[in-house]
């Protein structure tokens, strides 16, 4: 897990340079603090309202130049925006992921967020104390404030619903044998949520 911990934090800081980032955290079973030679290091990114698809799409395909599309270091699949924090899918593995974040860019909202999802208490009456042991508080990049405003207006609105409509069909495309039911929890895709699980999790 340290190994782990210490390739995230370089990663986390990574995506944080990104547009319309505001959040990084780790879940998954490193969150968990277990991890073996199979782990993949699992990021639950929270972004700007409206914005989500852009910053979701310009990370992908950062992942599939740059690292080959490898996801041991940097498995993009679960993405919300700041005005959608409640998770909607209420039951013991969502509650499990909610409590067990691990905090690597903005734990304040982290809070907030966790203080959206009281429900998570049915599954833990105690919320797990919070690690910010891999907490990094770098401030955001000239680039990435001039990108972002560039893209707050109609171009971006535009943009962001383009990448949505792309990456749905894309993934319709991928697992045509999938059923409308399972497809739209696996790969639940909103302008304020963005969900990729194809195993079913």
């Amino acid at each position: 897990s340290a190994h782990f911990y210490k390739k995230a934090k370089t990663y986390s800081a990574l995506i944080n340079r990104f547009p319309f980032v505001r959040g990084v955290y780790i879940s998954g079973s490193l969150s968990k603090d277990w991890a073996d030679d199979t782990t993949d290091v699992d990021y639950f990114i929270i972004t700007s309202p409206q914005r989500l698809w852009i910053c979701r799409t310009l990370l992908i395909l950062f992942k599939k130049v740059f690292l080959l599309n490898s996801r041991k270091y940097f498995c993009l699949n679960y993405f919300i925006d700041t005005s959608s924090l409640e998770i909607e899918e209420k039951n013991i593995f969502t509650a499990t992921e909610v409590c067990f974040l691990k905090p690597i860019m903005n734990e304040t909202l982290l809070t907030e967020f966790i203080n959206t999802n009281t429900w998570t208490k049915e599954y833990y009456a105690q919320q797990p104390i919070l690690d910010t042991s891999n907490l990094n508080n770098k401030k955001d990049s000239f680039l990435k404030k001039l990108t972002e405003r560039i893209l707050n207006g109609k171009l971006g609105e535009k943009l962001d619903i383009w990448s949505m409509k792309k990456t749905l069909n894309y993934w319709k495309n991928k697992f045509p044998e999938m059923e409308n039911k399972d497809f739209d929890i696996n790969f639940k895709s909103k302008r304020t949520i963005s969900k990729h699980h194809p195993g079913g999790f």
